[in-house]
């Protein structure tokens, strides 16, 4: 009674002590504040209480009650809506799952806006978030141990042969827990000021053959350190722009606990930056000087014990041989003693040697063991369950996982760091268990317990996902923090959705929740991951799909994967997987989809110069819109068809379709469709040569673009005024709206969208005279267009380098690159760009005087505008049976 009293009365002053002083320093200046204040200083004071009773209670740690936790909202565990999908207004192709798509030209092919996660969810996520969460560091190494001890002539070593320049690449290897982390870690610390520009940490996880890192991801890692906004290259060139982005600069990167040599032989820096590797299996580099890191002598060990607690004087020596010398041994041995002061060293000492011969652990195992038997049963709970986490996460995270609330779980948190058996970055205010604590956390972790755990894990990720998703779909300042939060929980997402797709056989909730993580992230990850592993994905949520009977989603999946192709270059491909979805959509009687499948199959056949067939299909897509009141649906058709027929060489029919299309978007409150329409006009009166009217429609598209927020399409339009400048002679004007569209999409991170900036560019140095700048910029557009698998575009800048080529009077160069494009044309099916580059090639061999080759070329062309019935195609024919004439005379 007397303590309860003791305790109120404590409670009461410090509650008013920090009113007092909140008054006196100017918080308070109404009765609202100091009611504020007031509940502040409550929960605050109880909270810090309630722990440091709990810290120097002699009995065990009991976990508190959820009445003991301060009585303060908590927001609700975030829970994922399945994602729906509006279509909206546009011009082209649209798609469950398909980003905006942009041509040569400017069109727009394809965009949507996705709904599922509540305004509320993203508040509650961005609230949680905190600011230096959501920011790329180029400065990533904690600080060493503050309990280091020993290793001097290791550092000596390592630090003569760094300071001396004569070798870039480090290794530290050793047995887990022996010390490579931290020693590597007071090396960076002194190394810091040679190596200013960046300090990179990533732990390769080669310890753990599911969660380990690639190569690929790790220069993934080193590359979104600096430019954390950028989209990944293809594989084979993702070296190059690795060692780009380090070319120049001092950096130290710390690769830690890697798996062998493959794993990090591609992560070599240029000159001038320092490698430093921590592995537990030895193999060697090309110039690497290696050290083997030993057990700590024994009078550093003892050193150790006393660092951490000056209490084991008497049985320092004897419990430094039971840790066997290892580092972590030791610390995790000292600090809980020192956590547990009531604990005697004998009886601790006594029970880490019944362990050792009754388990047959090593000598850190065994101290983990017995840190383990010390918890009470609901921490040690929480304490294996926290072991699917891979890597570091939050206090809501650890929640979701823990199914607990906030308060309880922070106090779990709070015992475990308190107990060595977790840690704690307050930068980042995340947290991370030591690999050798994780695995053994997720040994004692029963099966069933790690099959419930584990799910809780892959849905909350899977919410994560869909909320940066959102944020990246709203635009703005929002993708950004979308993209942020991406980065920072990528890791997490991927083990996430790997036990997904792992154990989607085990249950339909489970296959469900594999076919939500594609659809959750449809945007972002069309973006940040690479095309191949986006494909990975949408196959395995398309076999959930098949797995469980779900017709409808397998139709979705199916048309996901043509809509990634699509997004590629490669409509072939996608024609492959739309016909599939439509299919599915038939027989099921979903008109919804049906109409997609059939408008994307259109947009896919215009792109490959199937004219007719494209307006076949879209026809019926429009057909079926009308048929279920889809206005919106509707809109879209129209102005399909108008790129359509405008594609295929009419002037006067695109435009009344646009002129439709932007009633409908301006009738259902649509401003993007508005604005796509808008453009779309634009385009075809600068096709009529009316460049003013097509100058002051871009301009209104650009208007609504940025009422909106739409940053991609207003880099479009940006860029169609640039054309139209280009065109009326204005070179200098032109090149000034292409800068500022090439600015935006080097800004948003479009990387496809940059490199037809950069081509349009090139193109406009070429109108200005300045054909050097014009090759440069052109091949800036092919390496990117490379880059990302994107053939139809690849071939587009082979062509015009072509132009330039012949302009110059290069002509072997010129036939390459057209020979190069022609190529690429007949491999996808191109057959619009097969047609006009084989024209282009014979008028090249005509002026070479080689007829036959001539006619060879141009009669390709001619065949193909026969059979799509295009205008002036007897002119061709008439050109071609001129030339034969010739050859016979």
């Amino acid at each position: 009674m007397r303590s309860f009293v003791y305790y109120i009365l404590t409670f009461l002053v410090l509650v008013t002590v920090v009113v007092v002083i909140s008054w006196q320093i100017g918080y308070v200046n109404s009765i609202q504040d100091l009611l504020l204040v007031f509940g502040l200083a409550v929960v605050g004071v109880a909270t810090v209480m309630a722990l440091f009773v709990q810290i120097f209670e002699r009995a065990k740690i009991k976990s508190p009650s959820p009445n003991s936790a301060a009585k303060q909202p908590i927001p609700r565990k975030p829970t994922f809506e399945k994602a729906s999908f509006q279509e909206v207004t546009q011009t082209g192709g649209v798609g469950f799952g398909q980003n905006s798509i942009v041509t040569v030209h400017g069109d727009v092919i394809g965009t949507q806006i996705h709904e599922g996660i509540s305004p509320e969810l993203v508040q509650e996520i961005l609230a949680v978030s905190q600011p230096g969460q959501l920011s790329s560091s180029l400065h990533q190494l904690e600080p060493p141990p503050a309990d280091f001890t020993g290793r001097e002539n290791e550092i000596e070593k390592l630090l003569s042969v760094i300071e001396s320049g004569s070798l870039d690449i480090n290794g530290l290897f050793g047995m887990g827990g022996v010390g490579k982390t931290a020693l590597a870690l007071k090396l960076a610390e002194q190394l810091t000021p040679t190596f200013p520009d960046a300090q990179i940490y990533l732990n390769l996880r080669g310890t753990d053959p599911i969660a380990s890192f690639s190569s690929y991801d790790a220069m993934a890692h080193v590359i979104h350190s600096f430019h954390p906004n950028e989209q990944l290259p293809k594989e084979d060139w993702l070296k190059s722009r690795y060692l780009s982005v380090l070319h120049g600069k001092k950096v130290f990167l710390l690769i830690d606990n890697a798996r062998d040599k493959k794993q990090v032989e591609d992560l070599i820096p240029p000159s001038g930056c320092i490698l430093l590797i921590t592995s537990r299996q030895h193999f060697t580099l090309p110039g690497m000087k290696d050290i083997d890191l030993e057990i700590l002598p024994p009078l550093d060990a003892r050193n150790l014990l006393l660092e951490i607690s000056s209490n084991l004087e008497d049985i320092a020596d004897e419990l430094a041989q039971y840790c066997g010398f290892l580092p972590l041994a030791l610390r995790v041995s000292a600090s809980t003693l020192h956590e547990h002061p009531d604990y005697s060293p004998e009886d601790f000492i006594h029970q880490l040697q019944d362990l050792n011969n009754r388990l047959d652990l090593t000598g850190a195992e065994a101290s983990l063991q017995l840190s383990y038997n010390l918890l009470p049963p609901d921490l040690q709970h929480g304490f294996c369950s926290l072991s699917v986490f891979q890597g570091s996460f939050n206090l809501e995270a650890a929640s979701a996982v823990l199914d607990l609330d906030k308060d309880l779980s922070g106090l779990t948190l709070t015992s475990l760091i308190n107990n060595s058996l977790l840690e704690y970055n307050p930068i980042t205010a995340r947290y991370e268990m030591h690999d050798l604590v994780r695995l053994l956390a997720s040994k004692l972790l029963g099966d069933t317990k790690r099959f419930v755990t584990q799910k809780r894990h892959a849905a909350y990720f899977r919410d994560i996902l869909g909320a940066s998703d959102n944020l990246f779909f709203e635009g703005g300042e929002k993708i950004f923090a979308g993209l942020s939060l991406f980065d920072l929980e990528h890791e997490n997402i991927l083990v996430g959705q790997a036990w997904a797709m792992e154990n989607s056989s085990s249950d339909e909730s489970i296959a469900r929740l594999c076919m939500d993580y594609s659809n959750a992230g449809s945007n972002i990850l069309n973006l940040k991951l690479h095309p191949r592993e986006w494909i990975h994905w949408l196959e395995a949520s398309l076999s959930s799909a098949r797995l469980i009977g779900h017709r409808r989603g397998e139709g979705i999946q199916l048309g996901n994967i043509g809509n990634a192709f699509a997004a590629m270059g490669n409509n072939k491909k996608a024609i492959y997987y739309y016909i599939q979805a439509l299919e599915i959509s038939e027989e099921i009687g979903d008109r919804y989809n049906e109409g997609m499948w059939l408008a994307n199959l259109g947009d896919s056949y215009r792109n490959l110069g199937e004219f007719d067939r494209a307006i076949e299909y879209l026809e019926k897509s429009l057909s079926i819109a009308r048929d279920t009141d889809d206005r919106r649906g509707e809109g879209t058709r129209l102005s399909s068809l108008g790129i359509a027929y405008a594609a295929r060489g009419e002037i006067q029919q695109p435009i009344d379709y646009y002129k439709k299309s932007l009633s409908i978007a301006i009738e259902t409150g649509d401003k993007r469709g508005e604005s796509q329409n808008l453009g779309s006009l634009g385009l075809a009166y600068a096709a009529l040569g009316d460049l003013k009217q097509a100058i002051e429609s871009y301009k209104k598209a650009l208007e609504i673009c940025t009422e909106i927020g739409d940053r991609h399409n207003e880099g479009v339009w940006l860029d169609n005024l640039g054309i139209a400048y280009r065109n009326m002679g204005e070179v200098e004007r032109a090149m000034q709206y292409h800068e500022k569209s090439l600015s935006i999409a080097q800004e948003i991170n479009d990387r496809r969208g940059e490199g037809i900036r950069w081509g349009c560019l090139g193109l406009a140095y070429t109108a200005f005279g300045d054909d050097k700048r014009a090759i440069e910029f052109l091949d800036k557009a092919l390496e990117i267009s490379r880059e990302l698998g994107d053939r139809h575009n690849e071939g587009i800048w082979l062509g015009n380098l072509g132009i330039i080529f012949l302009g110059k009077g290069e002509i072997d160069q010129s036939i390459e690159h057209f020979k190069k494009a022609l190529l690429i044309a007949q491999e996808i099916g191109d057959r619009l760009s097969e047609a006009k580059h084989s024209w282009n090639l014979g008028l090249i061999y005509k002026d070479q005087g080689d007829i036959s080759t001539a006619i060879s070329y141009m009669q390709i062309c001619a065949e193909y505008e026969r059979s799509i019935d295009k205008p002036g195609y007897e002119e061709r024919i008439n050109y071609i049976n001129d030339l034969r004439e010739s050859l016979n005379q």
